[in-house]
């Protein structure tokens, strides 16, 4: 079944629905306008981003990827399945006319790069923080071993409307809160909060949180 089918059939899934900016009613319109201004201001805050090494280990369909390598990053992003490398490539094709980010399938993203291999990593709205213990573990010990000097992640946090704006809890996108986000990250790795930022969008609350190595 091609995107094109699924989309008519309305088989997308909350998070491609979000992400590709297809909303169905003003809730999700809330989640694709904050999504949106959040992407902005997050490539603003990773700015200058030419010739940069970034990894995107959970890519989705590439969008972010893709805003990123027209800012001159040299970006790698990881799918978990070939289909959804597939999807993701055929997208950027459309969106760049010339040298595109590279796309990879791999189960297990970070493990696939040397110590050193980027400069930067960009996790988006990470499920894997919001899975279980031992999963959320592996994630964080991987993302230690990089080495790399800056982590990016925007994070969607709970607000009294959340169970609204996830369409009554059929459909979920994961929410976090920061403090324990952050305090998991703390004791698991190098990294450390530089800054973080509210990205707030009518009834959408996402932040944009930026670790960067610790001295010990």
């Amino acid at each position: 079944m091609t995107d094109r089918k699924a989309t008519q059939r309305g088989d997308l899934s909350l998070a491609d629905r979000v992400e590709l900016g297809l909303a169905r009613g003003y809730w999700e319109e809330n989640l694709v306008a904050g999504r949106r201004a959040a992407i902005e201001r997050l490539v603003a805050s990773m700015a200058p981003l030419r010739g940069r090494r970034v990894l995107d280990p959970a890519c989705g369909r590439g969008s972010v990827a893709v805003r990123l390598h027209a800012e001159g990053a040299r970006v790698v992003a990881c799918a978990g399945t070939a289909r959804q490398a597939a999807r993701a490539r055929s997208a950027a094709e459309k969106g760049l006319a010339e040298a595109r980010p590279v796309f990879l399938v791999a189960a297990e993203p970070l493990r696939n790069f040397r110590p050193g291999s980027f400069d930067d990593a960009l996790l988006i709205e990470p499920a894997f923080l919001a899975g279980e213990e031992a999963q959320r573990d592996a994630w964080l010990d991987q993302l230690d071993a990089l080495a790399l000097e800056r982590v990016f992640l925007l994070l969607r946090e709970p607000t009294r409307w959340s169970t609204l704006a996830e369409g009554g809890g059929r459909e979920r996108l994961p929410t976090f809160d920061f403090t324990a986000v952050l305090r998991e990250i703390h004791l698991a790795t190098r990294y450390r909060l530089e800054r973080s930022a509210e990205a707030k969008r009518r009834n959408s609350a996402l932040r944009i949180v930026v670790l960067t190595q610790g001295r010990f």
